[in-house]
């Protein structure tokens, strides 16, 4: 008679082991989508001409970024340190300064997509959203040899982000 508890005992044990596990997985997965997200940016940006300036003026370290929206090292180099940049601009210790170049204008079918990115880029910055644009840039970058976005997909890009209808307007009359 003493085996008939038994039964009950294993499965508040198998209960328990079960929602451990759950908890385990849930709070691990809410962590990776943390560390997935990065930190936020929350810096100044500015500009002047076609230099866009992130972080403080007055940071310590200047880095300069020449960047063409079609390149593939420049995307490598955003996603493997866009959150150690980040994390720099937000405590102040860089400000960066992103010259945009079009080396790759011919390598779009038509040409001209690292130019209409770039401009689109100086849009976001007098937009207000210059980080979130970057960062959508080149996670969404097109192949070489691809037409790239167009004018009004790269506008579209940046009405998703919450840019005013402003940011449309200087899009198409950079385009």
């Amino acid at each position: 008679s003493g085996l008939s508890g038994t039964p009950l005992v294993l499965t508040i044990v198998a209960v328990v082991v079960i929602a451990a596990i759950v908890v385990g997985v849930v709070v691990t997965m809410k962590n990776k989508s943390a560390e997935a997200a990065g930190p936020a940016p929350n810096y100044p940006v500015s500009r002047a001409g076609a230099v866009i300036t992130a972080g403080q003026a007055a940071a310590p370290v200047t880095v300069d970024i020449y960047e063409d929206y079609l390149c593939p090292y420049c995307e490598r180099l955003e996603s493997t340190y866009k959150d150690q940049i980040t994390t720099a601009l937000n405590a102040g210790q860089i400000k960066v300064n992103y010259h945009a170049i079009s080396i790759l204008d011919n390598a779009s079918k038509p040409a001209g997509y690292s130019t209409r990115a770039a401009n689109a880029a100086i849009c976001a910055a007098d937009a207000g959203i210059f980080p979130a644009y970057h960062a959508a840039l080149y996670a969404d970058q097109p192949a070489e040899g691809s037409a790239g976005f167009s004018v009004q997909e790269l506008s579209d890009k940046g009405t998703a982000l919450g840019a005013p209808a402003s940011f449309g307007q200087c899009v198409a009359a950079q385009g």
